[in-house]
């Protein structure tokens, strides 16, 4: 944690939360100035303008939070961040975590400038439902002024559950459209397979998500039995830089297995789905993302979750039959990529609107629509 003994430094735009930042900068804010409001309890801004500010703002303290769910000093925290938003008077707020919680609360009882927010993950049923904090805990309800997101899934999906959002904007995926734009080039096909890896040590070293780690042990196993009988190519795209993570596709695929290790820098998943025929994923964002660029793509829920079902089709499986599994992977790998186009375009375009690529380019166009001065 850092203490800064300083006001946080003024800007027309704020980007809410470090995470992100970088990836904001590079596609978004690379010809303006901005300041990163950090939300993660790592910096701290000490001056009398904030201290002053907090103590104005301490109307905004519910006592009706404080006795239900005793929440008083994640309270504080918000009311600070509403101060740093205050101090600093942005026209705009950005940020690319759009399920923070901190974000939702400032936007909610700040008026004074407009706040954006864009997608960053997979968002299902239960992101909008029962995940939710429980009333009357700020996030219970979702606000977001303005919502970047995935494509037309993401509109139903929130309006069903009656979340209060301004505007949508569909515009696919920031990240992907990125790599797309700026980072393909080799657009050959080297592998017949390619796995997107969704380890996590909290997953498989825990109890946490346990139905997420018996649907990753049944994909896993069916797939190396699958690509040893029928002798394919298969490339494992590493999550992170942990060895647990290689150890763990090692034990159950051996030797012959390509794995890719993880290059944040050179975006290295998106990258081997692009050089596969066919990608393989479990309940990550990367395989809808693929599925965007009409990849053939096999989404596998054997959680027993509803959540993470998708509509029936060649492109999602949940029954946890290995002969299931191979007639799907069988019906992929025969299928013509036309014929594949034409039974899931539509579905891919609602779930990941890709826009030619110009996620980055739409975002900037509603951001900077009115000069900022």
């Amino acid at each position: 944690m850092k203490i800064r003994l300083s006001n946080p430094l003024k800007n027309k735009i704020v980007v809410f939360d470090s995470e992100g930042a970088d990836i904001l900068k590079v596609n978004i804010l690379y010809d303006v100035d901005f300041t990163i409001l950090h939300t993660r309890k790592d910096v701290f801004y000490l001056s009398v303008n904030i201290l002053l500010l907090s103590i104005k703002n301490l109307s905004l303290f519910s006592f009706k939070e404080l006795l239900l769910c005793k929440n008083f000093f994640g309270q504080l925290y918000r009311i600070y961040l509403y101060s740093c938003i205050e101090y600093i008077k942005p026209a705009k707020v950005i940020t690319f975590i759009d399920n923070s919680v901190l974000f939702q609360w400032v936007a909610h009882n700040y008026k004074n400038c407009d706040f954006y927010a864009i997608q960053n993950g997979r968002r299902v049923q239960s992101s909008v439902s029962n995940w939710l904090p429980e009333p009357p805990r700020a996030g219970s309800v979702i606000f977001i002024p303005n919502f970047f997101c995935f494509g037309e899934h993401e509109k139903d999906l929130y309006t069903k559950y009656n979340h209060e959002i301004g505007r949508f904007f569909t515009v696919g995926s920031l990240r992907s459209n990125y790599y797309r734009r700026h980072l393909s080039s080799d657009k050959n096909i080297y592998f017949d397979i390619c796995l997107v890896s969704e380890w996590e040590p909290e997953i498989f070293h825990s109890d946490f998500l346990p139905q997420i780690k018996k649907s990753l042990n049944i994909l896993n196993e069916q797939l190396s039995k699958y690509v040893k009988e029928k002798d394919l190519s298969l490339c494992i795209a590493l999550r992170s830089d942990d060895i647990l993570e290689e150890g763990y596709y090692r034990a159950i695929y051996g030797t012959s297995v390509h794995i890719i290790k993880n290059d944040r820098a050179k975006m290295s998943t998106y990258s081997s789905m692009e050089k596969s025929q066919i990608i393989v994923s479990s309940v990550s964002t990367c395989g809808i993302e693929a599925f965007g660029w009409n990849k053939k793509v096999l989404m596998c829920n054997f959680s027993d979750d509803p959540n993470f079902d998708m509509q029936e089709g060649l492109w999602f499986i949940k029954d946890s039959q290995y002969d299931a599994f191979e007639k799907q992977m069988e019906k992929l790998r025969n299928l013509s990529e036309q014929d594949y186009l034409n039974l899931s375009a539509k579905y891919a375009k609602y779930l990941m609107e890709y826009n030619n690529g110009e996620a980055q380019d739409l975002i900037r166009k509603e951001l900077f629509k009115e000069a900022i001065g």
